[in-house]
């Protein structure tokens, strides 16, 4: 679903129209009032959640700022690629 759209009013314009939508791994939505209103639920929990990881990096990126920092630092915890290794080493 998040893939599709993080936007209820995208959704419900393609529900409105005259798109089919099928959704592989929720195959189950029923037709209808009920299935329309389920997508809108599951869309709107997406949409809060881009909002809420867009807000949350604004602030990271504002404190870095604060700091007089030019980019975030990369965490210890991450992986070897993040640091330019490879991951994996054979």
């Amino acid at each position: 679903m998040s893939r599709l759209t993080r936007d209820t009013k995208f959704l419900l314009t393609l529900l409105d129209g005259s798109v089919d939508v099928v959704f592989a791994d929720l195959p189950q939505v029923p037709a209808g009032a009920q299935g329309k209103f389920f997508l809108t639920m599951m869309v709107a929990v997406a949409e809060l959640e881009a909002g809420l990881t867009s807000e949350r990096t604004r602030a990271a990126l504002a404190q870095v700022k604060a700091r007089g920092e030019k980019r975030l630092a990369i965490p210890p915890t991450c992986g070897g690629a993040a640091q330019g290794r490879p991951e994996h080493e054979s």
